[in-house]
């Protein structure tokens, strides 16, 4: 048998290694259950939303917890962001909503469904279909993208370089200018041809087809103006971009309708999309997006300690923290729970380089306070509750 070269050798071992580490995740579907009845004399909106929950209306995706505890962590962030809430800790066909309706994050949504997408041990995606309803309805879509390595989330800011952001906001305006004209060319045609065959005093398509073109234009200018601005702020620009990771094979950013509500059935080109495919997209992307999007080696730092869930105790009882980065003004939000009670608990504060002040928004009597200090991914310090001082530690 013909032995391999060493060097060889051991670069597989190493990609058996990383694959081996690597978790395709099996999602299946929950659905919401509401205990209690609703009031049949309540006809608020709020009350028409939780009878739609009663009957099924919201259903949750359900990542099935492995051996590395990624899809836990996952589960739990896609919880707190939907609902308002950890995630069940075991599979199962419902899920229970364990906090007031009202202090719900899906107040105001009537339906709640998903679409799964990439989900190949580098990156988990998923789209989540919801309808919102306040003074009148409509269906929103949500993307959440984790690291399938770690569990944590990522937004589309964090894995391009800022000329990659750049380049993405100005293809999408090139792109939009192009959609707005061809649109605009097949309108005034149309409207030659109503005017034609337009009676006197007589209302035609011809006056839908002139407030359509107006509205295009409107648009069109408003997207030129864009491109001859010297000074825009392009990471700003792109923030307000929504991306979709619906395959391993690329992505697609969009742009909300120029249109308001109000004109919405006037915008013949709406939402703008982008797509690209991944070898479009390499260029653009940072270190930690080619090592998202292509593997390798994880760069420096490996995983930052906000925006994810760490476990740990308080004294001796197992709790789960999520902080959120600190604002540019140093303020800190955050939230945690007891694994024994699963009930989330709001904090907001403020950062001091790696120190962070976390209080909730409890009754002074009651107040909880954490002291805490980082030290690389993980947190350690006090709690405090009254006279009550336990010690405090999370980590990944």
């Amino acid at each position: 048998m013909k032995l391999l070269p060493p060097l060889l050798l051991a670069l597989m071992l190493v990609t058996s290694a990383h694959a081996a580490d690597r978790e395709i995740f099996e999602v299946s579907k929950r659905t919401l259950v509401l205990h209690g009845a609703n009031d049949a004399n309540d006809d608020s909106t709020e009350s028409w939303i939780r009878a739609n929950w009663a009957k099924g209306s919201v259903v949750m995706p359900y990542l099935t917890p492995g051996q590395t505890g990624v899809a836990a962590r996952i589960n739990d962030d896609l919880y707190m962001d939907l609902i308002g809430m950890p995630a069940p800790k075991t599979p199962g066909a419902t899920v229970e909503l364990t906090i007031k309706a009202d202090d719900s994050e899906l107040t105001g949504t009537s339906s709640l469904e998903f679409q799964e997408g990439r989900n190949d041990g580098h990156i988990f995606s998923i789209a989540v279909d919801r309808e919102g309803c306040g003074a009148y309805c409509e269906n929103y879509i949500s993307n959440f993208h984790f690291d399938a390595t770690t569990g944590r989330a990522f937004a589309p800011a964090e894995i391009l370089t800022p000329a990659g952001q750049a380049s993405v906001v100005k293809s999408m305006d090139r792109q939009a200018v192009q959609q707005y004209k061809d649109m605009l060319k097949s309108l005034k045609a149309d409207l030659a041809r109503q005017l034609k065959t337009k009676k006197p005093n007589v209302p035609s398509d011809a006056d839908d087809t002139q407030a359509r073109i107006e509205l295009n234009e409107q648009c069109l200018q408003a997207v030129q103006e864009r491109l001859q601005n010297p000074s825009r702020n392009f990471a700003e620009e792109f923030g307000y971009l929504a991306m979709a990771i619906p395959t391993d094979k690329g992505v697609s950013f969009t742009h909300e309708r120029c249109s308001n509500h109000a004109e919405r059935a006037l915008d013949d080109v709406g939402d703008q999309s982008l797509a690209m495919s991944n070898e479009q997209l390499r260029g653009l992307l940072n270190d930690y997006g080619k090592f998202l999007f292509f593997g390798g080696e994880r760069p420096k730092p490996s995983l930052l300690p906000f925006g994810i869930f760490l476990h740990g105790k308080i004294g001796q009882s197992p709790i789960a923290l999520r902080i959120a980065s600190p604002g540019e003004d140093h303020t800190v939000t955050a939230v945690y729970y007891y694994d024994k009670y699963r009930r989330p608990i709001a904090l907001s504060g403020t950062a001091d380089g790696d120190k962070l002040t976390l209080s909730s928004a409890k009754a002074e009597q009651d107040a909880e306070r954490f002291e805490l200090v980082r030290q690389g991914s993980a947190f350690t310090g006090q709690w405090h509750k009254g006279n009550t001082q336990q010690p405090v530690s999370v980590a990944p």
